[in-house]
C-alpha cells in the first residue's frame, strides 16, 4: 500500500503569533497549512488528525519523530487544495 505522508509539527508562539501547529506535505513540494494551537487537544497531532480527517483524508497509520509527529493519509491531493 502506499501513502502521502504528512509531517505535524508544533511551532512555539512568538511575540506576535500565539502556538501553532503546522502541517507539511512530504509528497508535494512546499505544500503546508498552519493552523492555530487548540488547548482543547492533548497535543499537536490531534489537532493535526482531526483538521485531515476534516478535510477528507483518511489516517491509515501514524507515528511520532524527535521532534514531530507524521500521519500516513490514504489520499495524493495537496494540503493547500482541501
Amino acid at each position: 500500500m502506499n501513502a502521502h505522508l504528512i509531517k505535524i509539527a508544533f511551532l512555539g508562539p512568538t511575540m506576535s503569533r500565539g502556538a501553532r501547529v503546522k502541517l507539511t506535505s512530504q509528497r508535494f513540494e512546499r505544500d503546508a497549512v498552519i493552523l492555530p494551537y487548540d488547548y482543547d487537544y492533548a497535543n499537536p497531532f490531534d489537532i493535526g488528525e482531526v483538521w485531515l480527517r476534516q478535510h477528507g483524508y483518511t489516517v491509515v497509520c501514524s507515528g511520532e519523530m524527535p521532534n514531530a509527529y507524521w500521519a500516513a493519509v490514504a489520499e495524493f491531493k495537496p494540503l493547500r487544495e482541501a
